[in-house]
């Protein structure tokens, strides 16, 4: 359009905010200036796309491939001599094995015989802290009898078919020593034995008169007022005299009161 009526004047960007008229390439002295301030669009900067990911290359699989070994063939004399040094380390290892086991052993019973020693020292140290108890002195012909005698013993009680028990024992002790010296000594003591054993007449009572049942070490005795003590005969009602209170076998006897 300024082309084809150029005497309207032609308009011209000063810069690119102001927009002048100019006439045959002047502008005119009256004419006034005006700036207009245009705003152009400017489209932003597509953004760029997204990069696709290259595909993956797989890695090539590794396979493990076993080589066989070839051994070498061996000789006779190669074969037993690794045969005899596999021999000679299975024995040694068994030594081995057998000697650690013995030591084991050995550390055991020698670490019980140690404790063992140590409570017998204990028990000793303790029995010899104990104050001594002085042994009463045996006052008396004979005190128990030694193991010849008790055979002696038991061979003349099967002789007179006698059922022997600790009462006769302590019966035949209490005889011997309730006699003095002189009396016991004019006798060996199987005699004495044999005497005890012979059936003797029983002394039978031939009057009537108050007898006491005492108990006495397990066993039932009759006493009368004379302190007389008595047994029955075994299947008979005879009574036979066999001490006397407080006296021998029946010393601890005390005499029965009324």
């Amino acid at each position: 359009m300024d082309i084809l009526y150029p005497e309207d004047g032609v308009l011209t960007w000063e810069d690119d905010k102001t927009l002048k008229i100019k006439f045959n390439g002047k502008v005119p002295v009256e004419e006034e200036t005006h700036s207009v301030e245009i705003t152009i669009p400017v489209a932003e900067p597509a953004a760029p796309e997204p990069a696709v990911p290259e595909p993956a290359v797989p890695e090539p699989e590794v396979k493990e491939i076993k080589v066989k070994e070839t051994k070498p063939k061996l000789t006779k004399e190669q074969k037993e001599a690794e045969k005899a040094e596999k021999a000679a380390a299975a024995k040694a290892e068994k030594e081995a094995k057998a000697a650690a086991a013995k030591a084991e052993k050995d550390a055991k019973a020698a670490e019980a015989k140690a404790e063992k020693e140590a409570k017998a020292a204990e028990a000793k140290a303790a029995k010899a802290a104990e104050p001594k108890v002085a042994k009463t002195k045996f006052v008396g012909n004979l005190e128990k009898l030694n193991a010849t005698q008790e055979k002696t013993w038991k061979k003349l009680a099967t002789e007179s078919k006698i059922e022997i028990t600790d009462d006769h024992k302590q019966r035949f002790l209490a005889q011997l020593n309730d006699m003095d010296k002189t009396e016991y000594n004019s006798k060996k003591l199987e005699v004495w034995m044999t005497e005890f054993f012979t059936p003797k007449e029983p002394e039978v009572k031939t009057k009537e008169e108050e007898m006491f049942v005492v108990e006495y070490k397990g066993k039932e005795y009759a006493v009368d007022n004379d302190g007389n003590v008595y047994e029955t005969v075994p299947g008979t009602d005879v009574d036979k005299n066999v001490g006397k209170v407080g006296m021998a076998y029946f010393a601890d006897m005390e005499m029965p009161t009324e």
